[in-house]
């Protein structure tokens, strides 16, 4: 008889443990993936479970990086913007557990603790991702890996900032979030392997486009790959394999600060200087081989400090003579640089040259350098 108590007992012990084991999924009716963090997130509170153990609300979208460390460590650092009322959190990965990223909209700076050297880490951003209004990552050793397992996740993003993570990444048309309305920059990523078309850059971008060394991307892109709405800067450098086919219509009306295309061997382009529009800081149209920049007759815009520079983009010694003389008359004074190394230009152009010195401008052709 005692011995029956006894396996009752025992019995009744078992299936306590067993239910406190599962009492979170009981009480709270979810299923929780366990993993790293030391947190989970249930209706809008964080409940500590176990300092070793984390559990993510089934309902929470999973973004997945990885910092590749090699001696010394780097640490690593990523900006966010977070919607108020949107709950992100972050984990590096280091021990430290789940950092809640503060949501209020402005920029909010979150930095790892690694301390193992040749070590890989595996980084998670879980929650409401469709809060993360910026996205920002300016490290080395970052490896983003598949666009669609993160960035693609991040559907609210408005500017995307992805530069000199040198792991490995892949993109596909369709995984860079469409609504963004600011500003995208892609840049010094050398084992990114992308494949673009015009619908891959998003029609709505106010502000800066940057895609710069990427070796690995493969793009083909018309006038409709760059948005008409852009205000900021259209940088596009080292894209060895953007095959382009570019026309006036390819540059914003509305642009006003810079415009950078250089080193793009298989980009082709026609453009008219009267459709350049009123730029401030840099005009480079340089080294991509197949652009042609013509000039006949028109009004220029003042340009007053713009630094210009035009290297092999065919203009004709008569074109270049017009526009000299054009631009005497149109030039605003201030210091700036006209660079048309490779062009030539005849005595017709030579008032022109002594009226745009006397306006700060020096002038470089392949007669040399001809400074106020």
């Amino acid at each position: 008889m005692k011995e029956k108590n006894i396996e009752k007992i025992l019995i009744l012990i078992a299936l306590i443990m067993l239910f406190a084991l599962f009492l979170p999924v009981l009480c709270w009716g979810q299923v929780y993936s366990l993993d790293r963090v030391d947190s989970m997130v249930i209706g809008g509170g964080v409940y500590t479970v176990d300092p070793d153990v984390v559990y993510y609300d089934a309902t929470d979208t999973i973004a997945e990086l990885q910092s590749e460390q090699g001696d010394p460590v780097d640490n690593v650092s990523i900006t966010f913007q977070v919607n108020t009322g949107g709950e992100v959190y972050i984990d590096y990965g280091d021990g430290e557990g789940a950092q809640q990223i503060t949501a209020d909209g402005n920029d909010q700076v979150l930095t790892s603790n690694y301390s193992t050297v040749s070590t890989t880490y595996d980084i998670q951003i879980f929650g409401d991702l469709d809060s993360i209004t910026k996205f920002e990552v300016l490290e080395k050793y970052v490896t983003l890996g598949n666009f669609a397992d993160n960035i693609k996740l991040m559907t609210g993003l408005d500017y995307l900032s992805l530069r000199y993570c040198e792991g490995d990444a892949y993109a596909e048309e369709g995984d860079i979030p469409q609504g963004m309305t600011n500003s995208l920059y892609l840049m010094d990523m050398s084992e990114m392997t992308a494949t673009f078309t015009d619908d891959a850059i998003p029609d709505g971008l106010t502000v800066h486009l940057y895609l710069y060394n990427l070796p690995k991307m493969t793009a083909t892109f018309t006038d409709d790959a760059i948005p008409d709405g852009l205000t900021g800067h259209l940088y596009l450098r080292d894209l060895p394999e953007m095959t382009a086919t570019f026309t006036d219509d390819a540059i914003p009306d509305g642009l006003t600060d810079i415009l950078y295309l250089r080193d793009n061997a298989k980009l082709t382009a026609t453009f008219d200087m009267t459709d350049i529009p009123d730029l401030s800081t840099l005009l480079n149209i340089s080294y991509n081989h197949n652009v042609n920049i013509s000039y006949t007759t028109g009004t220029l815009p003042a340009w007053s400090t713009l630094d210009i520079t035009l290297n092999d983009c065919n203009l004709t010694t008569t074109e270049l003579d017009a526009f000299l003389n054009q631009y005497a008359i149109d030039a605003g004074t201030g210091e700036a640089t006209l660079d048309f190394s490779g062009a030539t230009r005849s005595e017709d152009s030579d008032d022109a040259v002594i009226t745009l010195k006397g306006k700060q401008k020096t002038i470089i052709t392949t007669a040399g350098t001809e400074a106020p």
